[in-house]
């Protein structure tokens, strides 16, 4: 559910807030972890011209939750994926757009390990596409040179199925939006039920709890335990 926002009363856009909803109108949607951000006055958030005025940190009107639900999305499958499912494929999905602030670099390392040692037939999926406008060149062209890695661009109605599709969800982004701002990648990564390997960031703490099994550091290749952990019911 959304609330409105008085947006008179809002310095400026937060973190690009206004990209993720669009025409925000009105509305607006903020992180556990930035709403704390605000309550803190020594926190350079708090302190910067395009944040909240104190009255409307005060108000408590900041936190403003969205639920997604199933019945949002289609059934249908997704056609581009029938060619690529198979029974001793290792599927993994990532369901941002890929740009240079999540492009995942460290999962490709480790695919490219995970295939060439142990034999394993790992896919990653690029559920909704590639900015190509927005990433270098020897990453497009370390994509363009992996016949297993998948760019599709599922429609965001059609998206859950995917997901369904997939063994394993990657969450890569790695900038202030893992910390601070709410992600509707994640959300429906969660309303999936999938496991989910997770770059760590403090606002999806708040999300996967502090001991989340499938977190991850960019600078860590991941392993088949890594890849196996979020689907095991204890640690390793």
């Amino acid at each position: 559910m959304l609330n409105d926002v008085d947006t008179k009363k809002i310095k400026g856009t937060v973190y690009g807030l206004d990209r993720i909803l669009g025409n925000c109108n009105g509305i607006v949607s903020f992180s556990h972890q930035l709403f704390d951000e605000f309550k803190n006055k020594k926190s350079m958030i708090y302190k910067n011209d395009y944040m909240f005025t104190n009255s409307l940190v005060e108000s408590k009107k900041l936190f403003i939750n969205l639920a997604l639900n199933r019945n949002f999305y289609n059934n249908n499958d997704v056609n581009e994926l029938k060619n690529i499912i198979g029974d001793k494929r290792i599927i993994l999905g990532i369901g941002s757009e890929i740009n240079i602030n999540n492009y995942p670099g460290m999962v490709i390392k480790s695919i490219i390990n995970l295939r060439n040692n142990y034999g394993a037939d790992v896919r990653l999926l690029f559920l909704r596409g590639i900015d190509y406008d927005n990433i270098v060149d020897e990453e497009k062209n370390i994509i363009q040179s992996c016949s297993w890695i998948h760019t599709l661009n599922v429609s965001n109605i059609d998206i859950m199925n995917a997901y369904d599709k997939c063994h394993i969800l990657i969450y890569p982004r790695r900038d202030c939006k893992c910390d601070y701002e709410f992600d509707i990648v994640m959300k429906e990564y969660i309303l999936s039920g999938k496991p989910i390997l997770c770059n760590r960031g403090m606002e999806r703490k708040y999300e996967l709890g502090n001991s989340y099994i499938g977190y991850y550091d960019s600078g860590i290749n991941l392993s088949l335990i890594h890849i196996s952990e979020p689907t095991r019911p204890e640690r390793i």
